[in-house]
């Protein structure tokens, strides 16, 4: 299965060269190069090495600090963040990073508050979008950080009724990958209930709280939370219907229930878009029930589907559950009752948001 991140899966930390040809546009800029003819020369030096690596890193903090200096805060905010992209991808010091990216954040929320209402509530996407990059990196105390200070100012800076339940969304994420599962379901929670939650995030709430009971082990409240998705008419895709009876499943095999779990694997299949990359996930959960139900036969044989699949959509995590099942499946002759350290089976990982 796959979990739900309340935040438009836009890179805020540009790592590409079309990114690199925008700034280097922007430091390009007339009034940029009248203000300061050294902005120039270093922006020049800047655009000749157009790859990452420690010596580009190091020029583009230069010309950051540059432009900081002359106040051109927006085009340092951005060379703060290509900086910021360069050194994780040069695995610099997490601290050295993190410090790009907040001074990247600081400098846009100075522009904010000396800008109008468009620029304001620029920023509070513009911590939004960070705030989903952190998620993804793993960095979720950060995330928690931007995110309370994005809801602090969402009422002053973004009169958008729709645009505090995203910033909720996204915040509750953090709590459930800090496996702080009581912060998460309350905000889930209101999420559900909320007037003003859009469809797509209130489908992204009741998914999460699905995930998180399953995880719980708490098959009542599993199956309650997967209703509420199977129930719902509006905004919905067959996809959806999907992870609602993975998750049933799951919680149903974490309760030794291998009968019933095989059930909802096959009625999560039924509905599941071929083409999509959580196709693999399911198959496995599948394998897994298959397994512990003695049908080994086609265990291996679902086993074998997954194989490309995983060859090419499998995450670190995902990859190593897949060869752990693959190697308790290849010892075909042993009873499950005596498999030695069989791994707890069927763990879904939490699902990303869809695109806002």
């Amino acid at each position: 299965m796959v979990l739900v991140i309340m935040a438009a899966p836009v890179q805020a930390l540009p790592e590409t060269s079309p990114v690199l040809d925008s700034a280097m546009a922007s430091l390009n800029d007339p009034q940029v190069i009248k203000a300061n003819e050294r902005i120039a020369v270093e922006a020049a030096k800047l655009s000749a090495y157009g790859s990452d690596s420690k010596e580009s890193t190091e020029q583009i903090l230069l010309v950051a600090g540059l432009l900081e200096e002359q106040k051109k805060y927006y085009n340092a905010a951005l060379l703060y963040s290509l900086a910021a992209a360069s050194m994780e991808k040069l695995k610099y010091p997490a601290a050295e990073y993190l410090q790009q990216v907040v001074k990247s954040k600081e400098l846009i929320q100075r522009v904010a508050e000396d800008g109008g209402p468009e620029l304001r509530q620029g920023y509070i996407e513009y911590l939004r979008k960070i705030a989903y990059s952190l998620n993804e990196k793993g960095y979720y105390d950060l995330a928690i950080e931007f995110m309370n200070e994005a809801l602090s100012k969402c009422d002053l800076y973004d009169p958008n009724e729709a645009t505090k339940p995203i910033l909720k969304s996204e915040l509750a994420y953090s709590f459930l990958h800090k496996n702080n599962y009581d912060q998460a379901i309350k905000i889930y929670d209101e999420l559900v209930i909320g007037k003003h939650t859009p469809v797509d995030t209130k489908l992204l709430a009741m998914t999460n709280l699905s995930y998180i009971y399953s995880m719980k082990g708490d098959i009542d409240k599993t199956v309650k939370a997967s209703n509420l998705i199977l129930d719902l008419k509006e905004g919905k895709q067959p996809s959806d219907d999907s992870e609602a009876y993975d998750n049933i499943g799951v919680v149903y095999m974490k309760n030794k229930k291998y009968k019933e779990a095989k059930e909802y694997f096959n009625k999560a299949l039924e509905n599941l878009d071929k083409s999509k990359s959580s196709l693999g996930i399911h198959l496995l959960h599948l394998a897994e029930a298959q397994y512990y139900t003695n049908d080994k036969e086609q265990a291996c044989k679902t086993i074998q589907q997954i194989e490309p699949i995983a060859s090419k959509y499998f995450n670190a995590s995902d990859k190593i559950l897949f060869q752990e099942t693959k190697s308790r499946l290849e010892l075909c002759s042993t009873p499950v009752s005596v498999l030695p350290n069989a791994t707890t089976p069927a763990t879904p990982t939490p699902q990303i948001s869809p695109q806002q």
